[in-house]
């Protein structure tokens, strides 16, 4: 199935400044008052402001219109055969106002690293199972139905050759002598991995972009927001966030409920697939430990640029926060996951 999304055209834009100015602007346009949309948060892309019970996001800049423009054309053809409740964006692109999408508000509530962490700590691993279903179900996504979309095509041999070339020299008098050499050697073996099929990933699987949709306490659905970093990439990209802002457990919780596949996760809910003996399970764990190494080639990678561009802007916080980080993880002796 094609995008129905069409192509805006090209106009001169003006950036809101602040969510007042981006409410100001797009009131008119949504035949209501200032005052009447309320700030719900700001990235560096985009502001978002709640009309109702609609979500309003806001271009602030140039990427933030390619972003929205991206989740529109995506989930215009995907949103349906997704295993979570997501944004259906509709596109607004007045003639000399800023480029915004509105969509209904996804229901549910954030899920935290608490409620996570505590669940798969007790043996309920509901939350894991609804996660790793909507991964499954957005990297089968058909590609071809999203081929007038704006996406980047991204792998991790292509990013790792990269930063060979940029990162480590750059931050060669910032990282301490074995953790640059360990991180030399990562790269070096990540950009000779052989590229896994790409697919559709939502690219900020992240606290804030999860929730969960509870009946009698329990989650029962998953909603999912901001697909504003959608790309086509391999599909250990997408764990990348769930490790970072959740941590090994959480994450491995999900892996494994992921690699199982539907057909092998139990009737109970939150069951978990016991892997067969013999070489079968071998197969699976070998399978298992490729991809987690492949999600720490992503993470090595994104940790990389996001360090890398506080230097570009001028953010010593940032870079400061980045290098500990890199630090952090490269003078392990064994990654925590492995």
């Amino acid at each position: 199935m094609s995008s129905p999304w069409k192509w805006p055209q090209k106009r001169p834009q003006q950036w809101p400044r602040s969510a007042d100015e981006a409410a100001s602007r797009v009131a008119p346009h949504l035949g209501v008052t200032a005052r009447q949309l309320e700030a719900l948060g700001a990235g560096d892309d985009c502001f978002a402001l709640a009309c109702g019970s609609r979500v309003v996001r806001v271009a602030r800049r140039s990427a933030g219109r390619v972003a929205l423009d991206r989740e529109a054309c995506v989930l215009a053809a995907i949103a349906p055969g997704l295993a979570a409740n997501v944004p259906r964006p509709e596109a607004w692109r007045p003639d000399g106002g800023p480029r915004f999408n509105v969509h209904e508000r996804v229901q549910g509530d954030v899920i935290t690293q608490d409620a996570w962490r505590t669940a798969v700590a007790r043996g309920d691993h509901q939350l894991s199972a609804l996660v790793a279903s909507f991964l499954r179900s957005l990297h089968s996504a058909p590609i071809a139905g999203v081929s007038n979309c704006p996406l980047v095509r991204r792998s991790l041999s292509m990013e790792a050759t990269r930063l060979r070339h940029r990162g480590v020299e750059v931050l060669q008098d910032k990282l301490p002598r074995d953790a640059r050499a360990h991180l030399r050697m990562l790269l070096a073996e990540a950009s000779e991995r052989t590229p896994a099929e790409c697919c559709l990933v939502h690219g900020d699987v992240a606290t804030g972009h999860l929730l969960a949709i509870p009946v009698d306490a329990r989650p029962t659905a998953l909603g999912v927001i901001d697909f504003g970093d959608v790309c086509l990439a391999e599909p250990a990209r997408d764990f990348v966030f769930l490790y970072e802002d959740f941590g090994s457990m959480v994450l491995l919780d999900v892996v494994d409920d992921y690699l199982a596949g539907e057909e092998e996760v139990g009737d109970e809910a939150g069951a978990r697939a016991i892997p067969r003996d013999g070489a079968e399970r071998i197969g699976a764990q070998e399978e298992r430990e490729r991809f987690l190494q492949d999600i720490r080639g992503w993470y090595l990678v994104e940790a990389l640029d996001w360090t890398l561009d506080g230097l570009v802007i001028g953010d010593e916080e940032r870079v400061d926060e980045g290098v500990s980080a890199l630090s952090n993880d490269l003078m392990r002796s064994r990654w925590p996951l492995l």
